[in-house]
């Protein structure tokens, strides 16, 4: 089954995309981060927000400006400064660079340059139809044991964007009954299957999004201050929550109908 929903597909891709470019070893740096790749995508004659990062205190120690430009001023128009301000309990400092597109299908670097240091990103401008095409989210039900996992991904066989889900977990299999001889299963439009699909991939997508936020930006990461592990369980089960709050709303809205959702539930006490 394909999540056509493209509202459920930009929150997937938001969370998911900024972690999935290239790793950055080096110690000390300034670089711009947030589109997952090397290349943003900003509509013709719209702007968009870009993020730029540098390390505390190795390049900056406190608030400063960056000078920014471009290599092409007819595609792109910017500001010429950008202020980085440190984020109290970290390492780094955080600047916002508005660009607005100008040119239609033409690119342009955008450079910020501070104290010999500098950091570089690649802007395309767009169409609009151009702008929302994407990769698309797909989850399929199968008759597969994960562990201690309801879903996995597919990630080892180069299908980063494919969800599995167990349809012989206890939960699930009461709703979608036993898997026929092609690896169908004769509930998957039960109403109450949909909606524990819901739950399931916004759990999914909001543990690997904080896993690989874990392994790109480290430093946000300090286990090792928290001193004991009932405060560790407890920092990781917040930073999930925080992202399940927002986006199982979404999943929801995407995953179950609305007449599905309106319908009462009327309790006999017994």
């Amino acid at each position: 089954m394909i999540c056509s929903g493209l509202c459920l597909l930009r929150f997937i891709m938001s969370l998911l995309a900024q972690f999935l470019g290239s790793r950055d070893s080096q110690d000390d740096w300034i670089k711009f981060r947030g589109a997952g790749h090397d290349e943003y995508r900003v509509r013709g004659n719209s702007q968009r927000t870009i993020r730029l990062f540098a390390k505390v205190p190795e390049i900056v120690r406190g608030e400063v400006d960056v000078s920014i430009g471009t290599n092409d001023t007819t595609t792109v128009a910017l500001p010429a400064r950008c202020r980085l301000v440190p984020i109290a309990g970290t390492n780094y400092a955080v600047g916002d660079v508005t660009v607005k597109g100008r040119r239609l299908k033409a690119k342009a670097v955008v450079r910020a340059t501070l104290d010999g240091h500098e950091a570089e990103t690649e802007v395309k401008i767009v169409e609009r139809r151009e702008d929302n095409r994407g990769p698309r989210f797909e989850f399929k039900l199968v008759p597969e044991e994960f562990g201690a996992f309801r879903a996995r991904w597919c990630d080892h066989e180069g299908k980063p964007n494919l969800l599995l889900i167990n349809g012989l977990h206890p939960s699930l299999r009461r709703y979608v009954g036993n898997p026929a001889a092609d690896g169908s299963f004769p509930g998957e439009e039960n109403p109450i299957y949909r909606t524990l699909v819901a739950e399931i991939v916004a759990e999914a997508v909001c543990r690997k999004s904080l896993q690989l936020e874990a392994q790109e930006r480290p430093w946000e990461f300090t286990f090792a201050d928290l001193k004991d592990n009932q405060t560790i369980a407890i920092d990781v089960f917040t930073r999930l929550h925080k992202r399940l709050r927002e986006f199982l709303p979404i999943a929801h809205r995407e995953m179950v109908k609305a007449s599905d959702a309106t319908q009462r539930v009327i309790i006999e006490s017994v």
